[in-house]
């Protein structure tokens, strides 16, 4: 009989197949762990996630960065990748393979948000005060005079697309339409150009274009633009009703997913245009809607002056402002091929760019710039919240209610890492508390000897390599516990949970189970 209860009622989790984070799959049954926080699934562990990584010395002056945009710069056929930065009225060209940062002559006259769209060998420029202006190579930015003021550009059909005018929030401008023997055509918005309103619905959000369709977007509706040839001299650009049934709350959460356009709407769904399946019915959009809604009372209502969502390696991320807090703060990170998901905490986020296939950030309040992934640590003393929580698993077996439970918990941690083991029972509003506690000094094989100039300590940094820096991987050492407890109930989970700042963790094993009834308490 007890050799059956041992075999029935013992439950693994030792490969974390079900980990609900976007760096694997997360269709977890309810054996598996089901959510993870600033965490993700590599090679069997779960592990602590990276963080960022300092990049250039800050730049002072201002408030935060305004802009960060990718910008492609073709000379003698060769291609060079940048990475555009506005920071405190000022534009830098930012040679992220070298580590180089120039900085442009010419700035803008008021610090305000500003958007950006490349044509051919230029990124343009457009904000709401001070209106269009250029980067035509890697030294030299300069205004366009002619362009409208607004806050969104695109380029569709050879016409530069501007909106968001103040005073004509409704309207959408085009410009005259370029030719190969005149390009600058597309900086011409007096000769042959496009004025349309699109009034119903109030001012628009985003303007995006996707498959010879211009997207013009508002908080409840959408409107498209495709060209109408009337006749060899006539091409109407009229705008018509795409969908009354939802809207996107700004432009930098309106982005282009493979083939497809996905947005944020107000009640705080992910939706896409339709490029992939029926507008809205993208499972992917809502599967990761069903994300945002599971923590939806922690975020504030109105997202439309700070949300921003970025693209790359098949991971969708969006930056939501939690309840309380001015700035984007909680971080939703989607795998679009397998479904994973995490979420993540940062003290903000302001802008994304990616470049030469490396995602960069900037904060608010900051001119820091970070690589996305690259590092442990925010540069200064935020700590990063580490939360696995496993699912529950029912024993099924009334008889076993007053068995001595265990948890076997293997893993590493970084120096100044504690642990906290839960185990919930019935519910995750109870449970009790067991403390791993950080690494001693006789774990980490430290020791200290005298010299002339004082006291010199050996072991391990905080960090690895030869210096301590934030982009070196932090030294982890290695624990194994057991744990019993001798809780009733016959629903239990296990949560581990770390606060982390410039450190790390790597949970290789964990089992929860039930201790023979021949086998006494133990807590080690």
């Amino acid at each position: 009989m007890e050799r059956r209860h041992r075999e029935i009622t013992n439950v693994n989790f030792t490969e974390f197949k079900g980990l609900a984070n976007y760096r694997a799959s997360n269709r977890s049954d309810n054996r598996y762990a089901y959510y993870g926080k600033n965490c993700y699934f590599d090679q069997g562990k779960i592990k602590s996630s990276p963080g960022h990584d300092p990049f250039l010395t800050a730049l002072t002056g201002g408030t935060n960065y305004r802009r960060l945009s990718k910008y492609e710069y073709n000379t003698g056929g060769v291609t060079t990748e940048y990475l555009a930065t506005l920071y405190n009225k000022e534009w830098y060209v930012v040679d992220t393979e070298n580590g180089s940062r120039t900085a442009l002559s010419a700035g803008l006259s008021t610090d305000e948000d500003t958007d950006c769209a490349q044509y051919i060998n230029t990124l343009y420029t457009v904000s709401p005060t001070v209106g269009g202006g250029k980067i035509s190579d890697p030294t030299t930015y300069s205004a366009v005079a002619t362009m409208p003021l607004g806050s969104m550009i695109e380029f569709a059909w050879e016409k530069m697309w501007v909106s968001g005018v103040i005073g004509a929030e409704a309207t959408v401008y085009g410009s005259r339409t370029a030719t190969a023997s005149n390009i600058g055509y597309v900086e011409d918005f007096s000769t042959n150009a496009q004025t349309e309103l699109v009034g119903k619905g109030g001012k628009n959000t985003a303007l995006r274009f996707l498959k010879d369709t211009l997207y013009v977007f508002k908080k409840d509706s959408i409107h498209f633009i495709k060209p109408q040839v009337v006749d060899s001299s006539t091409t109407l650009y009229l705008p018509k009703p795409f969908s009354v049934t939802g809207g996107a709350v700004n432009q930098k959460s309106t982005i282009v997913v493979e083939n497809d356009i996905w947005f944020l709407t107000p009640d705080l769904q992910i939706r896409a245009l339709g490029g992939v399946a029926d507008y809205g019915d993208d499972p992917r959009t809502r599967d990761i809607s069903s994300v945002i809604r599971n923590i939806k009372n922690d975020l504030a209502v109105d997202q439309g002056s700070v949300a921003r969502a970025h693209y790359h390696d098949s991971i969708y991320t969006i930056a939501l402002a939690e309840k309380g807090s001015p700035y984007a703060n909680i971080v939703v990170n989607y795998n679009v091929e397998n479904g994973g998901f995490g979420i993540d905490r940062f003290p903000s986020v302001s802008e994304w760019a990616t470049v030469n296939n490396k995602v960069f950030m900037a904060t608010v309040g900051s001119g820091q710039l970070y690589r996305d992934r690259f590092g442990y640590s925010f540069g200064g003393n935020f700590e990063i919240p580490f939360e696995v929580h496993l699912a529950f698993t029912d024993f099924q077996r009334p008889d076993l209610n007053y068995r001595n439970r265990r948890i076997y918990i293997r893993g590493a941690r970084s120096k100044g890492v504690a642990l906290t083991i839960r185990l919930y029972r019935g519910n995750y509003n109870t449970y009790s508390d067991y403390i791993i506690p950080e690494p001693t000094a006789t774990e980490m094989d430290e020791s200290s000897v005298s010299s002339p100039i004082g006291s010199v300590q050996f072991g391990e940094k905080p960090f690895g390599g030869s210096s301590v820096k934030a982009s070196d991987q932090p030294a982890v050492f290695t624990f194994e516990k057991h744990i019993s407890t001798s809780k009733i109930s016959n629903m239990f989970a296990v949560g581990i949970f770390a606060e982390l700042n410039g450190q790390r963790v790597e949970i290789d094993q964990l089992e929860l189970g039930i201790l023979p009834a021949s086998t006494q308490p133990f807590n080690l």
